[in-house]
């Protein structure tokens, strides 16, 4: 049928068949008078109602709607004339256009594309959704645009009511009957996932053990360091306590202990408890021995807490603390008492007796405490001269000490002196001893073993230089000692030990001769009896030849 003026040719591309068109389709180029529309498009939206062109004897336009899913937009061409537009092209001629015949023929031989639907290609789904909307497309392009359906929007079309051809269910696959082997093969690596997800587990059990014990032994280690450490402390604060010098008797009695003999009574027991409390010391009540009946005597005990070590020079603590006898006993007299044994010749053998009570050695110290001898004094002389004379000869023979009093108070003073002194007799025992006292230990002084040197120096007609040379040939006190020692019993080795010592200077500090000179035996032999000598009289006697 020809094509009229208001007709429309839809294109649609969702169709199978192809259009055979040729040239005897088409009207005329003698009917071509009037323009035709021809809209191709792929959209799915409303095509907009024709309208019939312009006459010729006006410009007219030609609408060209370029569809899209983002533009929509009209673009309208002016015509210069009715068979030319403006821009020189000629819309009555189909000159420029391929013959239908070769356009049926490309159509012919173009190779057939498997078409992609929703159902196996799920990115064309909106591509088949549009597709499927011009199925409802109505062909009637003459209905005026108030009684046009509108497009639904993009959205709904996901929800088109086409229908489709279900797709076949899938089948499901039939597994393989597994076999008795194949069971058994399977419970058998079952067995070893769950055999080594146990032994897995244990070995994490198993460290997990170790970790924690690993800690345990560690803070156990930590606590035997600290308690190492403060043991170590302790220590050496016991043993700074320890070293600390007890010259003041004051505070030195407090660890001695007084035992008076029963027989003193009452009232001499209270004054002496009295005077010792003050000073924290205490006062003991002890019956007399058998063989001692009728005297009064008094011992002394003194609590320990340290101990001279000879080996390390040094005070060390005691632990525990012990009550030790001191070797002294004291014995009461009064002035007739005294006067009765010394008349019958008894008053060695009271102190023999003494010492046999009480089991005190030989070379213990006996102290005599006499009442109101100096009134004997004052009244008569021939019997003062007597138990003096006697008093005298026991003191050589049993080196026993003697204290006269008048009254109770002052043999309370007495006996805490005695106390005072008990108290620090190690100290000063200590002090008066020749024990060395350079130990091999750091010394601080403007040099090492300056003090050394100072001490040599101090010895009389040793000059510098000549202590300077015993300190190269002995750099310690302790190595001097030593040698000294391993010569004991040979004195003319000790007294030539230092004689063969350099002196690099004379006494006047000027430089000596090529070759030096030598310490020498004189010198040599002073040194050796002050360092080394037992007798404080010896450098004395020495001097004097």
């Amino acid at each position: 049928m020809p094509l009229s003026r208001s007709d429309t040719v839809l294109v649609d591309d969702y169709d199978d068949q192809f259009f055979n068109l040729s040239q005897a389709t088409l009207p005329p180029s003698s009917s071509q008078g009037s323009v035709d529309f021809l809209e191709l498009t792929d959209s799915d939206d409303d095509l907009a109602e024709s309208r019939p062109p312009p006459t010729s004897s006006s410009p007219c336009t030609v609408p060209i709607e370029i569809s899209s899913d983002e533009d929509e937009s009209l673009y309208e061409t002016p015509y210069a004339s009715s068979t030319q537009t403006k821009f020189g092209i000629d819309l009555d001629s189909d000159d420029d256009l391929p013959s239908m015949t070769r356009f049926a023929q490309e159509i012919k031989n173009r190779v057939p594309v498997s078409r992609r639907t929703s159902f196996n290609d799920p990115s064309s789904s909106e591509l088949s959704s549009k597709r499927r909307y011009s199925d409802h497309f109505t062909d009637d392009a003459t209905e005026s645009d108030t009684d046009a359906t509108p497009s639904p929007p993009k959205k709904s079309r996901l929800y088109s009511t086409r229908t489709r051809s279900p797709s076949p269910v899938p089948k499901p696959k039939k597994r393989a009957s597994k076999t008795a082997e194949d069971k058994a093969r399977a419970q058998e690596e079952k067995e070893k996932k769950a055999a080594a997800r146990a032994h897995k587990k244990a070995l994490t059990a198993a460290e997990k053990a170790r970790k924690e014990q690993q800690k345990i032994l560690k803070r156990q280690l930590q606590d035997i360091d600290k308690l190492k450490k403060q043991e170590e402390k302790e220590q050496k604060q016991a043993i700074r306590k320890a070293n600390n010098r007890r010259t003041d008797k004051k505070k030195a009695v407090s660890d001695m202990t007084i035992v008076l003999a029963t027989t003193f009574g009452k009232d001499f027991a209270d004054l002496l408890n009295e005077k010792m409390s003050e000073f924290n010391a205490k006062v003991k009540l002890r019956a007399v021995p058998p063989i001692l009946q009728g005297y009064d005597c008094v011992l002394f005990r003194r609590w320990i807490h340290r101990q001279y070590d000879t080996d390390e020079r040094a005070f060390v603590p005691v632990e525990p603390s012990f009550e030790k006898e001191e070797p002294a006993a004291l014995l009461r007299l009064s002035k007739d008492k005294l006067w009765d044994l010394v008349q019958r010749n008894e008053l060695q053998e009271v102190v023999h007796l003494l010492r046999a009570a009480y089991e005190l050695p030989r070379r213990s110290q006996i102290f005599l405490l006499v009442f109101g001898l100096e009134k004997v004094k004052e009244q008569n002389r021939e019997k003062w001269q007597r138990i003096e004379d006697t008093l005298t000869c026991l003191q050589f023979d049993e080196h026993t000490y003697h204290i006269c009093v008048e009254d109770d108070q002052e043999a309370v003073d007495r006996l805490y002196n005695i106390a005072a002194d008990y108290a620090i007799k190690e100290e000063k025992l200590v002090e008066r001893s020749h024990l060395p006292f350079c130990p091999n230990v750091n010394i601080k002084a403007a040099e090492a073993n300056d003090v050394y040197r100072q001490m040599l120096d101090q010895i009389n007609r040793l000059t510098i230089s000549a202590a300077r040379g015993i300190k190269t040939r002995y750099p310690t006190m302790r190595d001097l000692l030593d040698k000294y020692a391993e010569l004991d019993g040979n004195q003319r080795m000790q007294d030539k030990l230092l004689e063969d010592c350099p002196v690099t200077q004379r006494a006047d500090g000027s430089q000596a001769a090529r070759g030096g000179h030598k310490l020498g035996p004189a010198l040599s032999t002073r040194v050796s009896t002050v360092m080394f000598s037992k007798d404080p009289q010896e450098l004395a006697v020495k001097d004097s030849r």
